[in-house]
């Protein structure tokens, strides 16, 4: 059973410029003040989650970051890339967009073309290095778990993970982790039901789970 849960009704929806958010993980150490009282704090490197959607033709807008890596999940649609490391490229659901900041940061502007609404989970991680060249990559995602930061990528103090399971696929999830979920339910060994908007933590504990549909979440976890 997870340890703590938030769901995604207790969050207000915010945003900015074409962007609507509800966003779960606010760290102090990024954004001292100004977290808000019913996010999270951060876990690990991680100090900012959120879920957020594009409004028809929105963007948001060039703007710089610098000593933060950023990993943001598609779920949902297209978005066009534009900035001073990978501009051009275009990112669709079932891929994960890496920008991590090396020495001198980044500038980015992700822009919806079209008239639907593209949809991505959003993580803010303070690197374990501040040295080298700012890069961006692109990684699609497996059945199972891949490893979207850190593991055998290169050196973090903290690992991020994409699960996504089939209906009836069964996994169990390790101690200490934070997880949200952003497809579909599924049910742990105790009858505990996980679903879309959930975030959860675990504390010394594991989760075994039970897919009920097409299920998938971010694990966010110490390395």
């Amino acid at each position: 059973m997870a340890s703590e849960l938030l769901t995604e009704e207790q969050i207000e929806i915010s945003g900015f410029g074409g962007i609507r958010e509800r966003v779960l993980v606010m760290d102090p150490r990024q954004f001292g003040h100004y977290v808000r009282e019913e996010c999270w704090p951060g876990f690990g490197a991680c100090v900012y989650l959120a879920n957020a959607w594009f409004l028809p033709g929105g963007s948001t807008g060039l703007h710089s970051h610098e000593q933060i890596d950023i990993v943001s999940v598609m779920t949902r649609g297209e978005l066009h890339h534009q900035g001073s490391i990978g501009d051009g490229e275009v990112l669709q659901a079932g891929q994960v967009q890496l920008q991590r900041s090396g020495a001198k940061g980044f500038r980015h502007n992700e822009q919806n073309p079209g008239a639907d609404y593209p949809a991505m989970v959003q993580i803010w991680l303070l690197p374990q290095s501040h040295e080298g060249e700012a890069c961006y990559q692109v990684i699609e995602l497996k059945s199972g778990l891949t490893c979207v930061y850190g593991g055998e990528m290169f050196a973090a103090s903290t690992r991020v993970d994409v699960l996504q399971l089939a209906a009836g696929d069964e996994w169990t999830l390790e101690d200490d982790a934070l997880g949200y979920v952003f497809r579909g339910t599924a049910i742990s060994a105790n009858g505990q039901r996980l679903q879309r908007g959930d975030l959860f933590r675990l504390s010394g504990q594991s989760l075994s789970l039970t897919a009920e549909s097409g299920f998938a979440l971010v694990m966010i976890r110490e390395a």
